[in-house]
C-alpha cells in the first residue's frame, strides 16, 4: 500500500479553516462565550453587536419589540444566514429573520439600520456605531456574494451616507 491513507469519512476537506465567531466588543469574554454556545452547532456569528429592536407593524409607527444581542449567523444545518438577536440573561433567542432571495438592507442612520421581515418593517437600533458599521459590511459583503453566484441583482443593497 502507498501513498496518502484517505480522511476519515466524517472529515470532509474543504480547504477552508473552520470560521470562528465575531464578538461584540461592548460584551466581556465571558458574555461572549455565552452568546456563542446559544447560536446552535455549525452555527456562527459573523458580527455580533448590542441592539434594540424595533418594528413598525402596517407602516405604523417604531415600537421597540426588545433588547439583546444581535447576531448575523451562518446556519450551516439550514443552509440559511439570520438576523437574529439573543438575551443572554434568559439564554434564549428573542427575535430571528432570515436572509431572503429579496433582501434588502439599507442604513438610513449609522446606527440604526432597517429591513423588511415576512410581516413588517424592522430596525435595529445600536448601541455602538463602530459595530453598527461592522455589522453593515458583513450583511452586505453576504448579499454581494450571493448576488454574484445567482449572476443577479434580486438582493438589493440600499443607501447609506
Amino acid at each position: 500500500m502507498s501513498g496518502p491513507l484517505p480522511p476519515p469519512p466524517n472529515q470532509r476537506r474543504t480547504g477552508r479553516a473552520p470560521a470562528s465567531h465575531h464578538p461584540s466588543s461592548l460584551l466581556s469574554d465571558q458574555e461572549n462565550n455565552s452568546l456563542f454556545g446559544l447560536l446552535g452547532k455549525k452555527c456562527v456569528t459573523l458580527a455580533t453587536a448590542v441592539v434594540q429592536v424595533y418594528l413598525a407593524q402596517n407602516g405604523n409607527k417604531w415600537q421597540k419589540r426588545c433588547t439583546g444581542v444581535c447576531c448575523f449567523v451562518k446556519d450551516n444545518p439550514n443552509r440559511s444566514y439570520y438576523i437574529r438577536v439573543y438575551s443572554i440573561r434568559n439564554e434564549s433567542k428573542l427575535w430571528e429573520q432570515e436572509l431572503y432571495n429579496q433582501f434588502k438592507y439599507s442604513t438610513p442612520r449609522p446606527y440604526f439600520h432597517t429591513f423588511d421581515t415576512d410581516k413588517c418593517r424592522a430596525g435595529l437600533n445600536f448601541a455602538s456605531e463602530n459595530e453598527a458599521m461592522k455589522f453593515k459590511n458583513v450583511i452586505e459583503d453576504k448579499i454581494r456574494n450571493r448576488q454574484d453566484k445567482r449572476g443577479t441583482t434580486s438582493l438589493s443593497l440600499c443607501g447609506s451616507n
